[in-house]
């Protein structure tokens, strides 16, 4: 699963799984490592100079240091963005997997909201694609073009437990 995350300026690409295991307490560094060699850069669509750009906002690091060496620069990149995810995700949400891209998108729920899978998808479906599309024959079990999943307490994605998920596929109405 992948997710697009803002970073600076610029939109990223990243593996969900990256960015769970890339901020949290103590050091990041071997994380951050590890995950910087098995990402594949181009799909990220952030260069060098760009994320030199993000990473001198924060003041933390001499430009130098950062033109010099292009792995210290992902991995410190991969680490803000890692951070940003964290700090964003919201107490509950509906995740949603396009099941053949492999992306994934996170919708904020509100806290006095329902959480009514059918609901929550159409509200979905609405906000990402307006009048275009809606929901073809309801939520199923089996698997669909999409999945989705409400996460409550501030669950991450991979995270197996939800408070309700379903399958669904989307109807063209233009």
């Amino acid at each position: 699963m992948h997710i697009y995350t803002n970073i600076g300026n610029f939109t990223a690409l990243f593996p969900v799984e990256a960015l769970e295991e890339c901020y949290h307490q103590g050091s990041c560094d071997e994380d951050c490592a590890i995950w910087s060699n098995m990402i594949d850069w181009q799909k990220v669509g952030v260069n060098h100079q760009e994320m030199i750009e993000v990473l001198m906002e924060y003041g933390a690091w001499e430009k130098e240091e950062l033109q010099d060496s292009l792995t210290l620069t992902r991995q410190r990149f991969l680490w803000i963005a890692a951070g940003n995810f964290h700090e964003e995700l919201p107490e509950q949400y509906l995740l949603v997997e396009n099941c053949q891209e492999g992306i994934v998108q996170i919708m904020p729920i509100g806290e006095h909201e329902h959480l009514d899978i059918e609901k929550v998808v159409k509200k979905w479906i609405k906000t990402e694609f307006g009048g275009e599309m809606e929901l073809d024959q309801g939520i199923w079990v089996d698997p669909c073009a999409y999945h989705a999943q409400i996460k409550t307490d501030k669950a991450l994605p991979t995270d197996v437990r939800c408070w309700n998920s379903g399958g669904f596929y989307l109807k063209c109405l233009i």
